[in-house]
């Protein structure tokens, strides 16, 4: 009789152990609380939303925007509405003048893409453009810019300024006046691709995800519109001479034509090159050269 009460006991005991298993270490329903999930705490957003023209503030006194964890859309709050409402009354009565929406993002991002954007400020600072578009802004007027946070800080995510919409000279023959610079301009048919593809002072392409997603998209656009045609510009930082860093330009949009072409890509392509005319940074810096050693894609 003991050893059938001493057995009975024992299963009990292995079948409570087997219960605890499985329900608490397998299905995890004995935690104290959920897994935590990264929120915007409201309460910490800053009221120091701007827009600058320089070092003047032109627009200000309104919430920060945030961002959920790795989201490039940003949680809208009333006051970010009336921010951007405002925003788009402002460029409607200045007609002339563009904006620049620089977006940033985190330490521990860095690598992290979003659709054809090469980093997830660029894709922050995009969803912000559409939400100015949605209000009547062109896009052409809306550049975008990135800048990467040293930490895990995200508490001002996208800054807006005030830019001058004024012609350049057009690179194809150095004479002629062209539109506004679209060198930050980011979208599917006017696309920009930094430094991450060229070395500093080569002409070897080294396409990343981005712009491979990119190639193919444009393989399909190109296949329903044969009528269009690609310009390609080759810019480049601004240490070398300038007429070297012209044919340097050259070289580097020749390479992506070719590669474009390797992809299946019948288009009509224009070869052109900036240099070192149009830098969207500064060439103090290995970040800034970084950004003017590009190519951009126009689609015509």
């Amino acid at each position: 009789m003991r050893i059938l009460i001493n057995g009975f006991v024992i299963f009990l005991l292995w079948a409570i152990f087997c219960r605890f298993w499985y329900v608490c270490e397998i299905k995890h329903h004995c935690d104290a609380s959920p897994p935590p999930v990264e929120m915007v705490d409201q309460s910490t957003r800053t009221t120091d939303l701007g827009l600058y023209q320089g070092n003047d503030l032109v627009i200000g006194g309104f919430e920060q925007l945030a961002f959920q964890g790795s989201a490039v859309t940003p949680d809208l709050t009333e006051s970010n509405n009336h921010f951007l409402d405002s925003l788009a009354s402002w460029m409607k009565l200045n007609p002339d003048l563009g904006l620049t929406v620089t977006g940033s993002f985190r330490l521990s991002e860095v690598g992290s893409t979003s659709g054809f954007f090469e980093n997830l400020g660029l894709a922050r600072a995009a969803s912000i453009r559409q939400l100015l578009v949605d209000r009547g802004i062109a896009e052409s007027r809306i550049g975008l810019d990135y800048l990467q946070m040293a930490d895990e800080d995200l508490s001002h995510p996208i800054r807006f300024a005030v830019r001058d919409q004024v012609a350049v000279v057009d690179s194809s023959d150095g004479k002629q006046p062209a539109a506004a610079p679209a060198a930050d301009a980011f979208t599917f048919t006017n696309m920009n691709f930094s430094g991450a593809n060229f070395d500093p002072n080569s002409d070897v392409f080294r396409p990343n995800a981005t712009f491979e997603a990119y190639a193919d998209s444009l393989k399909t656009y190109f296949a329903i519109h044969p009528d269009k045609t690609l310009t390609i510009t080759g810019h480049t930082d601004a240490r070398s001479s300038e007429m070297y860093n012209l044919e340097l330009g050259r070289r580097r949009a020749q390479a992506v034509r070719m590669y474009l072409e390797q992809r299946g890509v019948k288009a009509t392509f224009k070869i052109a090159s900036a240099g070192e005319r149009e830098p969207v940074a500064d060439n103090d810096t290995e970040v800034g050269r970084a950004k003017n050693r590009r190519v951009n894609l126009s689609i015509n």
